[in-house]
């Protein structure tokens, strides 16, 4: 009895820790690059408004929580990025700046295939 008070402290304390460098690994790679991506679908892929800011991140929301209750890996960046851009399209279609969108649509393509390939490359 006396070794299981120890196990549940020291598993507290591994993930305080564990918590602790995953809130540093992820402001670290906001600082350092991740803020262009936050520019970008806040300011340079389409004006909105706060109501459409809320529908945009509720309906990236629900896909992402239905496809982790299907059992199915998506991005969340492209999941919210295509909510963005349907939350704009209600305004016009012409409210989207389709050369961004297209960019990153591209994006979408290339990163499976690309990731896929490095990881072979680096398994060699």
């Amino acid at each position: 009895m006396v070794v299981w008070p120890a196990i549940i402290k020291q598993t507290r304390a591994y993930w305080r820790a564990h918590w602790l460098c995953t809130c540093c690994w992820g402001l670290a790679g906001t600082f350092f690059g991740g803020w262009r991506i936050v520019k970008t679908m806040a300011f340079r892929l389409t004006s909105r408004r706060p109501y459409q800011g809320f529908c945009a991140e509720t309906g990236g929301g629900a896909i992402l929580t239905s496809m982790a209750w299907l059992g199915i890996p998506v991005n969340t960046t492209h999941a919210i990025s295509g909510a963005i851009m349907g939350a704009g399209a209600t305004k016009r279609l012409s409210a989207i700046r389709w050369s961004l969108g297209r960019r990153i649509v591209y994006a979408w393509i290339i990163m499976i295939p690309a990731s896929a390939a490095l990881a072979a490359a680096t398994c060699y």
